[in-house]
């Protein structure tokens, strides 16, 4: 998966190619899978359960990721679309090549395609 740019600097460089968003169902402070040394020794005390619910810090930290990813995103759109400044492209649909109204690319400046070619919302 790209880094998104803003994303780049916040990464050692060694670290580039094996970057991945953050899980959002990971446990707060989980640095990822167990290892066999790690992991847990039987009659570990787990994760307290309190019948399905979250404790509030936990569902604040999965908005915060969520928000993240929402934001990493947008930032990737927004390097599409430079990318298609910078080679012509920008502003013409990505399915048919007609161009896109300004009004369009005004609402949303990273659109790649005509509103007749985006994709049908589901309910």
């Amino acid at each position: 998966m790209a880094v998104p740019g803003a994303l780049r600097a916040s990464i050692p460089s060694g670290d580039m190619d094996q970057w991945t968003p953050p899980d959002p169902t990971a446990a707060p402070g989980a640095a990822g899978p167990a290892s066999d040394s790690e992991a847990a020794a039987p009659g570990a005390a787990g994760p307290a359960s309190d019948g399905g619910a979250e404790p509030a810090a936990d569902q604040e930290l999965l908005a915060d990721v969520e928000h993240l990813q929402v934001i990493a995103a947008d930032l990737a759109d927004v390097e599409v679309a430079l990318d298609r400044l910078a080679d012509g492209s920008y502003g013409t649909c990505e399915a048919c090549g007609q161009t896109i109204d300004d009004a369009d690319l005004a609402r949303r400046p990273t659109a790649r395609r005509c509103p007749d070619h985006l994709p049908l919302a589901t309910t």
